[in-house]
């Protein structure tokens, strides 16, 4: 495949994944309520945020065979994992053992639900948090390895576009 090509798709993947995390952190109020759950448009729309979040970040992260995961733009294997781990305050089996639970509600919840209709498994909705850090540390190891990376996205810094989503969010949900 060409790396421009592999390049693109995967930011846009980052993109996709901290947009959808941002517009879903965001429908959560200080108390850990959702606002407007009384309305079940905005609850649904939520849920699909966390969703669609879940489902780039496994295409990145948590997929061994997936064609656009980290490891087929990023040679120093060892170094990234670490260097990633050390930035998002975690460690190597930790963020194994997160990769799990994300795979976990991909699979069940989202993507192959069909396959555990049986189980009726009770759901476990992720968190986030080490999903936008890792993305965003992807996001900037590509930048450094890639530089023409800058002609091909709007934003060079991920973690501002979070914040920006973040807030943006926020105003939809309280307008």
């Amino acid at each position: 495949m060409d790396i421009n090509i592999r390049i693109g798709v995967t930011s846009d993947l980052c993109y996709d994944t901290v947009r959808n995390a941002a517009y879903y952190s965001s429908a959560w109020d200080s108390s850990g309520n959702i606002k407007k759950s009384d309305l079940d448009f905005w609850v649904d729309l939520n849920g699909n945020f966390l969703d669609i979040a879940t489902l780039s970040w496994c295409y990145l992260f948590g997929d061994g065979k997936a064609e656009f995961r980290w490891q087929n733009l990023i040679d120093d294997e060892a170094g990234f994992l670490s260097e990633m781990c050390q930035a998002i305050g975690t460690n190597e089996q930790e963020f194994q053992d997160y990769i799990d639970t994300m795979r976990t509600y991909r699979d069940k919840h989202v993507a192959h639900r069909d396959r555990y209709l049986s189980d009726a498994p009770k759901m476990h909705y992720p968190d986030l948090g080490l999903a936008i850090g890792s993305t965003c540390f992807l996001f900037g190891k590509l930048q450094s390895v890639y530089p023409e990376i800058q002609e091909m996205v709007a934003h060079s810094d991920l973690n501002d576009f979070y914040k920006e989503r973040l807030e943006h969010g926020k105003h939809q949900y309280t307008a």
